[in-house]
């Protein structure tokens, strides 16, 4: 449902479904931005749950999922390590018992701040296993269709501060421009947040797809030699196989 009340039927991207269908397929019938501007539900409760966040960094949001339904977005809605899957009643208390637990502990809590486009302050570095280049904070890695990493200086980035704005960047020059076909990139980085531990930030996150994932996708088309190519913003989080916090209720 809308934040209007209206119903999402998302005829416009899923209209060789049911009405039905669309409604308990989260990915990507409730994902995006609508034809006419509004968000979608799921997209919609992710951005609500960001700026309750933004307001007050100390919030925690737990969630609980329960039973088989599709939990796409919960994972950006629950502060991190707060999404808990209950498939059966039985868990139920064994969650309640650890939510508690973790709430009244500051044992595994994390800041959960805004994405940031700045990192001005932190100091640059490598952590093992992920090295950064000098004065850097980590590189993007552009494979073509077949996985293989682009020669030489295509392939793989800097990702650096720019002094004159303060933000993460990184630049492929126009006399290494990338020919017409499909290509996939990852990217890392270090970053020190609030309570003073570096952590490696290497889950691609964006609106079409806030659950994440290692690597992002993207074509350049045959028509496009010559023009500049304008990525969608792209945000990096903690991996899921990094976890801050036990997720899991006791079997």
């Amino acid at each position: 449902m809308f934040l209007d009340g209206k119903t999402n039927t998302a005829r416009d991207i899923c209209s060789n479904l049911s009405v039905a269908e669309a409604l308990r397929t989260a990915d990507p019938c409730q994902l995006g931005v609508a034809f006419d501007g509004r968000l979608r539900p799921v997209t919609a409760l992710i951005n609500e749950a960001m700026q309750i966040k933004g307001n007050d960094p100390n919030l925690d949001l737990y969630v609980v999922a329960i039973g088989p339904a599709d939990d796409t977005g919960l994972g950006q809605v629950a502060t991190s390590g707060s999404l808990y899957n209950a498939m059966n009643p039985q868990v139920l208390n064994n969650i309640f018992s650890i939510i508690a637990a973790q709430s009244g502990s500051d044992m595994c809590r994390v800041s959960e701040e805004p994405f940031t486009s700045s990192i001005t302050g932190h100091e640059a570095g490598s952590l093992p296993g992920f090295p950064a280049p000098d004065g850097g904070h980590g590189y993007v890695t552009i494979r073509d269709s077949q996985g293989n990493v682009l020669p030489g200086d295509q392939g793989r980035l800097s990702v650096i501060n720019d002094s004159a704005t303060g933000k993460l960047m990184y630049r492929l020059p126009v006399e290494m421009g990338l020919a017409p076909e499909d290509y996939s990139f990852e990217a890392y980085i270090k970053y020190r947040g609030n309570d003073s531990i570096a952590r490696t930030y290497r889950r691609l996150v964006s609106t079409n797809d806030p659950e994440g994932a290692s690597l992002l996708h993207f074509s350049i088309p045959s028509d496009a030699v010559g023009d500049v190519y304008a990525m969608d913003t792209v945000f990096l989080d903690i991996a899921p196989e990094d976890p801050l916090c036990p997720t899991s209720p006791m079997e």
